[in-house]
């Protein structure tokens, strides 16, 4: 089979059945690859062995240039030109969860005839094989037009924090392809376009007391209850966008303070992911549930491209057009709650945050290195509750904390 050659001149064409060809003799290298990377656990801030497995393959495949930069992303080039085609793959897993509920050693792994399974081998390591192997028989092929490059990236932190090592190789490495290709697995398929996502935090707040009395307090996780169940039926009636699908909204996380297994929990807590389409890319916060606007990466150019929360002062700078409202996401009861909304792609977190009230939390750290720090736009919480928030304090990216009554 052949296609027209996209090349500088437009020229010749591309005969796929080489590429299937040279494909089919680096099967046995590719299989390797990929098993050795899912052998190094590699969750989140924690890529280095896999950085350096990724850049070794590069350097024996000879790419023209490869380096791992200071954040911890692997780039490979291959060809001279001065325009970028970049394809990229996270190469950062999430955890093993349940370790009962898998039926062989996420990290041995397996191999049969059609698939390689194991922690990462499809989101998205596979992907990062692929793209290595496809730069390779690019360049052996002469598949790569006159004036451009091929870029590979293995990029860090996807699962905790997305789009910031982007706007690390953007913006600090001035590296802007021409052209991105995405990795995820879509089975096979080329995808256009994807939803945006937020992760969000929900609190609420009780009154603690013996738990042979529990009349006489007000149990933090029976209202989260009722949160949770409201959430999943929100879930079923989010808009359907005919390009980018189903919206969704589900519980991920949740989160509890209590004196003891005997006390009546004063404090509960639940993370959400969310996933938007088109007509649910901004936040009104109500003055119930908070006095915050969230807006979407491309709605404005204050501070960066990256989400973040605007407070009530500064709304009137903003352009008209960012101020629309979607009530999809939360339209939970009217009760007292906070909302601390996780921003993927981390901006300057003191960009709208007063200095008297900023504090910082522990640093993201990838190989090691300082690279992000969150701040919150709120009062220090009581210390009880902040002895059980450790998990959420680590957590990387940019938030903020809208307080309500």
């Amino acid at each position: 089979m052949t296609v027209p050659n996209l090349s500088a001149k437009g020229k010749g064409t591309m005969n796929f059945d080489a590429v299937k060809k040279a494909a089919e003799n680096y099967e046995k290298d590719m299989t390797k690859f990929l098993r050795d990377l899912i052998a190094i656990p590699s969750e989140s801030a924690e890529e280095e062995g896999v950085s350096k497995r990724i850049l070794s393959e590069m350097e024996s495949l000879g790419f023209d240039e490869c380096f791992i930069d200071p954040q911890g992303n692997v780039h490979g080039y291959m060809g001279k030109g001065e325009k970028i085609i970049a394809f990229d793959g996270h190469i950062d897993t999430v955890g093993l969860g349940e370790i009962s509920n898998w039926k062989f050693d996420p990290y041995k792994g397996y191999e049969n005839e059609t698939e390689i399974g194991g922690r990462g081998s499809s989101d998205q390591t596979g992907g990062v094989v692929s793209a290595v192997y496809g730069a390779k028989i690019m360049k052996d092929l002469g598949l790569i037009p006159e004036g451009f490059k091929v870029l590979v990236t293995g990029s860090v932190q996807e699962e905790d924090c997305d789009g910031l090592c982007w706007q690390y190789i953007h913006n600090e490495l001035n590296i802007t392809p021409e052209f991105v290709v995405i990795t995820e697995p879509t089975d096979k398929g080329i995808y256009r376009g994807h939803r945006g996502r937020m992760e969000i935090r929900v609190e609420v707040k009780g009154i603690s007391c013996h738990g042979s009395a529990p009349e006489r307090g007000d149990n933090a996780i029976y209202k989260m209850a009722e949160i949770v169940l409201d959430v999943k039926k929100l879930n079923e009636r989010l808009h359907f966008d005919p390009f980018l699908g189903k919206g969704t909204v589900t519980v991920t996380q949740q989160f509890y303070t209590s004196p003891s297994r005997c006390a009546v929990a004063d404090f509960a807590a639940i993370s959400l992911d969310r996933s938007t389409t088109q007509r649910s890319v901004c936040i009104p916060m109500s003055v119930r549930h908070g006095r915050g606007l969230f807006i979407p990466p491309s709605a404005t150019s204050l501070h960066g491209s990256s989400p973040r929360i605007i407070p009530r002062a500064r709304r009137s700078s903003l352009p008209t057009r960012v101020c629309t409202a979607s009530p999809e996401l939360i339209n939970g009861p009217s009760r007292p709650m906070r909302f601390l909304l996780w921003v993927a792609t981390a901006s300057p977190a003191s960009a709208s945050v007063p200095e008297r009230k900023r504090r910082r939390t522990r640093p993201t750290r990838s190989h090691g290195k300082k690279i992000w720090s969150a701040a919150r736009l709120s009062m220090p919480p009581s210390p009880s509750v902040t002895r059980r928030r450790t998990e959420y304090e680590q957590k990387s990216g940019a938030c903020r904390e809208i307080k309500t009554a």
